[in-house]
């Protein structure tokens, strides 16, 4: 019997535990930081309640330790993120120090050097960090600077 040179497709791919991982501690730090900001685009200031994206200001492929680094994602509507923010980059670096102040590239350089690389440990003291705000937000408990320190710490640590 001759085998078939076709490759066949075998239904979708796994995903690694470590994908699964991140994808839930991406949604999470979403509506982290929805939660903490006020609900408007960041560059032309258009007040929306729902199709808001993070957009991170040095790219998350390249600056892995900076992903979950509140200081590096804006919030910015769907026509900014794409049309400004993504096909214009120097528009957008100006508008970063426009915004932010200047050197804050130069700072988010410092702070890449200083995180420690994420591990599999990192991300799920991260979700249960998460998790526990998103439990205290719905409670309508105060979420006190504490916790959103610890969640820093965790980061950093």
């Amino acid at each position: 019997m001759k085998r078939s040179r076709v490759k066949r497709k075998t239904g979708l791919r796994k995903r690694s535990q470590r994908g699964k991982l991140l994808t839930v501690c991406d949604r999470l730090f979403r509506l982290f930081i929805l939660s903490r900001r006020p609900h408007k685009c960041e560059w032309c200031g258009k007040p929306m309640e729902k199709g808001l994206q993070i957009s991170h200001i040095l790219p998350k492929g390249r600056y892995p330790r900076l992903r979950y680094c509140p200081a590096n994602v804006l919030l910015l509507c769907n026509g900014c993120h794409i049309f400004k923010w993504h096909k214009h980059p120097l528009k957008a670096q100006e508008f970063i120090e426009r915004y932010k102040g200047e050197g804050y590239y130069q700072k988010l350089l410092v702070l890449d050097k200083i995180y420690p690389k994420l591990t599999m440990f990192h991300l799920n003291n991260l979700i249960e960090v998460y998790k526990k705000y998103e439990k205290q937000r719905r409670l309508g408990d105060n979420y006190t600077k504490e916790n959103y320190y610890q969640a820093k710490d965790l980061i950093a640590s």
